[in-house]
């Protein structure tokens, strides 16, 4: 069977076998783009004019065309060094033991990537040999090596794209844990632990102590300490404290109405947003250790108080107890949502359970996972990342009880534990989801949809009444789900 796509996405080189294709201009129609509209609203050019540029066929392995020449190959100027003792091999087995080539391509080949060998140098020295010695090779074997190059570079690229995925989740995972730090030990603790895994060689972070004097919070450079400098100069001693080359993005930290301060980076290979992201995921952290301190220097504040002034000791420690009180529900509300973080999740849940057993009542406990929330975050930013885990949760509030129990576990998951509820209940609960989400759908004006998965377990599985068998058993259902979705896809 012969496939072929039509817009050349970089899956369709990533799977097996390797989609044929259409490569689209995509830069030059976007230049076009932008000299159209000038033109338009210019009056050289009426509405409606269609331009149409040129595509081009990308031949790869699905169309079943082997014998299509393979143009990854390039004629070298002469000898690589690196590949030196690979390439007599090669020549000798060209000349002299043509039924070898293949099983040494393959095992050479896959020696060299291990290694990290860039695969154009590979590839220049394997051209430049057939250039010089096709003459000498039977048509079938020159076939057989274009198929196993076609091959090499579409695992080659398959393997880069694999590695490109597992470092665009671990910088979402950076920042969606960056986000939960409210302490100025763990934020600098956590930086220190992961930056330098992220790519990031140099990172400073200022906080102002008025319009022109800065405070070193943090930096990359073990042996800079904490100081206090001019900010116009970005970090102690000036850039001329940096030893050259260098190349650094300036971000300025700030809330509604208060400039919070600034911090330096090294650019990443990474999207751009990413700094951006990193950018908004600081300031927030900074409004909650801010927020805290002011906390505890009322607190502290208010102590001193009941020191000095007997009379006032009743009335400061009610004021107290509330600023305690207000510092619990930060350590278990859920920043975004409002509803519980995983902390909060489980101490609660825990307790109900416990009482559950007593008074021998049914609960279920059900896992949701939002759909496509990453390819959201890639496509249209995390601010929209966050309107959708907003509107979830959003969702789930309005569709279970006050007396149910609604977290927020990390990243795009969710759990309830809804009590006196059976399976029919979950079903009835899953309708009026289905309905809010299809509501949400229609009147919302964002450029992608809401959808979720979700995996049950009920209080009759886990006799124990544990918690954590529960989310388990119940994620366990949920992968099923998402399993059922991807394959029917």
């Amino acid at each position: 069977m012969i496939v072929g796509g039509f817009d050349n996405l970089n899956s369709a080189r990533a799977c097996s076998p390797a989609l044929c294709t259409v490569r689209q201009p995509v830069d030059e129609i976007g230049r076009e783009a932008v000299k159209l509209l000038l033109d338009i609203i210019s009056g050289k050019r009426e509405t409606g004019t269609c331009l149409t540029l040129p595509s081009g066929l990308v031949l790869r392995r699905s169309c079943g065309c082997i014998s299509v020449p393979f143009n990854g190959l390039k004629k070298g100027h002469g000898p690589n060094p690196e590949c030196s003792i690979f390439e007599k091999q090669f020549e000798r087995l060209i000349k002299n033991e043509q039924t070898a080539v293949i099983d040494f391509l393959e095992n050479q080949a896959i020696n060299f990537l291990k290694s990290d060998f860039n695969l154009n140098n590979l590839l220049s020295s394997i051209g430049r040999i057939l250039n010089e010695h096709s003459h000498g090779i039977a048509p079938d074997l020159l076939n057989r090596i274009y198929h196993l190059l076609l091959i090499l570079r579409e695992e080659y690229f398959e393997i880069r794209q694999l590695k490109q995925q597992e470092e665009e989740d671990q910088l979402y995972n950076f920042i969606d844990d960056l986000r939960k730090l409210s302490e100025p030990d763990d934020l600098r603790e956590y930086l220190n632990a992961k930056l330098i895994d992220l790519g990031f060689k140099h990172f400073f972070i200022s906080r102002y102590k008025d319009n022109d004097i800065a405070e070193l919070f943090y930096s990359s450079i073990p042996s800079q300490k904490k100081a206090v400098f001019l900010a116009k100069q970005l970090i102690p001693g000036g850039l001329k404290s940096l030893t050259p080359p260098f190349n650094l993005i300036c971000l300025p930290l700030y809330e509604t109405e208060t400039d919070l301060g600034f911090f330096l980076s090294n650019p990443i290979e990474s999207s751009p947003v990413v700094l951006e992201t990193i950018r908004s995921s600081l300031c927030g952290t900074f409004q909650m250790i801010d927020m805290i301190s002011k906390e505890r220097e009322y607190g502290t504040s208010l102590e001193k108080k009941v020191n000095e002034r007997t009379s006032e000791l009743q009335h400061a420690l009610h004021e107290l107890s509330l600023m305690n009180e207000k510092l619990e529900k930060l350590s278990i509300r859920d920043e975004l949502t409002g509803l519980l973080n995983r902390r909060g999740f489980l101490s609660l849940a825990s307790r109900y359970i416990s009482l559950a057993k007593r008074n021998t009542h049914s609960f279920i406990c059900i896992f949701f996972d939002l759909d496509n929330l990453k390819q959201i975050n890639d496509t249209y930013g995390y601010a929209h990342g966050d309107i959708a885990i907003k509107s979830m949760a959003t969702i789930l509030n309005k569709n279970f009880r006050k007396s149910d129990v609604i977290g927020r576990m990390g990243g795009d998951e969710f759990t309830v534990l809804a009590f006196d509820c059976s399976d029919s209940g979950y079903e009835q609960i899953i309708k009026r989801i289905d309905l809010s989400i299809a509501e949400f759908n229609q009147k919302s004006d964002h450029p992608w949809k809401l959808a979720y998965s979700s995996g049950l377990a009920t209080s009759e599985q886990e006799q124990a009444f544990n918690i954590d068998t529960l989310l388990s058993l119940a994620d366990q259902e949920l992968y099923k789900v998402k399993q059922f979705k991807k394959n029917r896809k």
